[in-house]
Parts: structure tokens; sequence; C-alpha cells
């Protein structure tokens, strides 16, 4: 049933005649198919999170950043990137940031399909846990989408399917200062962001401007009053 559900799901996106079904998958923050974490449980914390990584430049530098302001963090990591570089994803996991799956080959949930979704998520999950020794608690929807067919395997796994409420938009050319003023400016209490620390398809990929600004939005979210938490 979920497998014609899905291909129906796409073909409202382009039609209108189940615009809400179409809404309830693609929406990162829709609950219509099952419970979605975008907030984490601590009102006073903020969640960073990184994801499509690890990334053999950039993640070094991220782990370097929160280890010099003391800020715990959670890692949605592709399963083909952990592949490529597992002792980037050992550090992290070493470091005491939680590591969560993002898949393996970042398929589009939409067009995929259960039984492809499911082998996907799954050899991801085995991947980060032999790696690392942690078996991954949250799933990170590639594009943030979630149709039923991630939820059934989010159950069966285990896992809470965890999206965002702050997306920082830290690519397509943006500049340091504008990512950190998309991140300040939508902070609330208890808010999961998203960052980019590497790119579905290429883990060399360069994110020096969210980097930049990465600093300044701890920093200036701390003036504000927040901590900062991993997702646990």
């Amino acid at each position: 049933m979920v497998e014609m559900v899905e291909p129906l799901l796409f073909s409202a996106t382009c039609a209108g005649g189940a615009a809400a079904l179409a809404r309830g998958a693609l929406s990162s923050t829709s609950n219509l198919f099952g419970p979605v974490l975008t907030r984490g449980p601590n009102s006073n914390a903020l969640y960073l999170t990184f994801e499509d990584g690890p990334n053999i430049w950039m993640t070094p530098q991220i782990l370097a950043i929160l280890r010099q302001y003391r800020v715990p963090a959670t890692f949605f990591l592709l399963g083909r990137h952990v592949d490529r570089f597992p002792n980037l994803a050992w550090g992290v996991a070493d470091a005491g940031h939680s590591v969560a799956n993002h898949s393996h080959t970042h398929p589009a949930p939409l067009l995929a399909g259960k039984r492809r979704l499911s082998r996907d998520l799954l050899r991801s999950h085995r991947t980060i846990y032999h790696t690392t020794g942690v078996w991954p608690r949250f799933i990170r929807p590639p594009f943030g989408h979630h149709p039923p067919s991630i939820h059934l395997i989010a159950r069966r796994l285990g896992c809470q399917v965890a999206t965002w409420q702050v997306d920082a938009e830290d690519h397509g050319g943006r500049t340091s200062e504008e990512i950190r003023n998309q991140v300040l400016s939508h902070l609330k209490p208890g808010a999961i962001i998203r960052l980019r620390d590497g790119h579905p398809d290429d883990p060399f990929s360069d994110h020096s401007p969210m980097i930049a600004a990465l600093p300044q939005i701890i920093a200036e979210a701390r003036q504000a009053g927040y901590s900062f938490s991993a997702l646990a």
C-alpha cells in the first residue's frame, strides 16, 4: 500500500488533486504521516545538526570549533561518506557528539520506493554502527521529505525521524553574514538547526562560509541566553 501511495504523492506535487498529502510528505515539519522531531526536549537549548558529511575538509574544522566553544552537536552522516572517511566518522563519535543517519546514497524519498529506501537506510545504519560503535537513534531523510515509508522504516530501526525548525540555508553561494543572519533571526527555544558539512555527491565540497559563521552563531546565541545540546 505504501509503495502505491508514494507515486501518488509525487504526482500530487505536479497536479493538485492531493495537495494536502503532498505537503505532508514534502514539508520537513509536518506530522501528517508520523511524528517528526523539529525541537529538542530542552527548551533553553539549541540543537546544532550537520548533514551530508563527513567531509575531509569541513568536518575537522567544525569539530575544532565545537571543541573550542564546548558545544555538543549531532551529525547526520551519509553512509557512503562514512565508508570513504571512517576515521572522520569515528572521530565525530569519539569527540562525544551524536551520530545519526542521513541515508547511504541520499535517494529522493518520493521516488525511491519503500524497498530501496529501506535497504539504503539500513545499510547506512549498519555502516555507522560498524564504524563508530553507535547504533543511530535518529534518521533525517534526504531533503527532509518523509512519506509514510520513512516512518515505517524508522519504527523498524527503533529510530525517530528528526528534521529541523531552523534551516541555515548555507548553500547556493550564500555569504557567512547571510548564514549568520538567517540562523540568528529565526532562533526559537529548543530549535533544531540544520547546517551542512558536506554534499551528497561530493565529500570534498567547500562550506567555508558556514565555517566562518559558526563561531558567531554560537557566541551570539549564548549572549541571547541559549545553551547547546545534542540530540540523544
